[in-house]
């Protein structure tokens, strides 16, 4: 089999056959399709944010999850760097991470 015939059979496969599946959350933001990484994600929670007064932008306050208080950063302020004010009633992603350091 010849090198353009290879590429034409990989071509003419179904698409699954093609790319491995990829397990993500597809989100918008700022009108930007991203993914987040099934693999990263706890849970999707609505937002119940207390605001923390004289923080950067992209710091949406803290919320409380289970009993522990966790950060809550704004991705559309982190992708685009413009702060507007969000849509509507927001979520949280919560994701895993390595533990804090102060």
């Amino acid at each position: 089999m010849t090198r353009l015939e290879r590429r034409a059979a990989r071509l003419a496969a179904p698409l699954d056959a093609q790319r491995p599946p990829v397990n993500a959350l597809l989100l918008q933001v700022a009108g930007e399709a991203y993914a987040a990484p099934l693999a990263q994600l706890l849970e999707i929670l609505p937002a119940n944010l207390t605001a923390l007064p004289r923080t950067a932008p992209h710091v949406a306050g803290l919320q409380v999850v289970r009993g522990e208080l966790l950060g809550v950063l704004r991705a559309d302020v982190l992708l685009t760097g413009r702060a507007q004010p969000p849509p509507g009633p927001g979520r949280v992603l919560v994701t895993a991470a390595g533990p804090a350091t102060c």
